[in-house]
């Protein structure tokens, strides 16, 4: 289903969305694949992540970044597995902001989640989406997550960095 909510949605290839559309957009097709953000599954995430970067937004540059890392959150340690879409904005044809859409999935660490601290980005592909995503698929900060683990928490958010 989200496949085709994806395809719909790009059907119209000289439309481009606006990215204030984006997390409405995002919320949208983690909602029809099942993702419930107070029980966030890792796997339906992924799926619904890499869906939603077939998307095409207004902006001048449209990146792709994968973290991973142990982050004091409010006092609190968290193991933070982070997948983001950020949007470059020029206005007149010069750089102006850098907007980031994230989806956060939180875990309590441990030993083990404490040695998985990963950092990689579209840009690191020269933009070749299939050899990031592939490449964030192989990881073990991603596999291990994936397969032992179940996070605590999601955050879903946008923000201009």
């Amino acid at each position: 289903m989200v496949r085709w909510l994806v395809e719909k949605m790009t059907q119209k290839k000289e439309v481009l969305l606006k990215t204030s559309e984006g997390m409405p957009r995002f919320r949208a097709l983690l909602k029809e694949a099942g993702f419930n953000p107070k029980e966030p599954d890792l796997k339906t995430a992924w799926e619904v992540f890499k869906a939603f970067q077939k998307i095409r937004f207004d902006c001048s540059d449209d990146g792709l970044l994968f973290e991973t890392g142990v982050y004091d959150f409010n006092g609190e340690e968290r193991f933070c597995l982070s997948l983001v879409r950020q949007f470059t904005i020029e206005v007149e044809g010069e750089y102006d902001y850098i907007e980031q859409l994230h989806l956060e999935l939180l875990y309590k660490p441990d030993e083990r989640l404490r040695e998985l601290e990963e950092t990689l980005w579209t840009y690191d592909f020269e933009d070749d989406v299939p050899a990031f995503l592939k490449a964030v698929e192989e990881a073990t900060a991603f596999r291990v997550p994936l397969e032992q683990y179940r996070a605590l928490a999601s955050d879903i958010y946008q923000d201009e960095v």
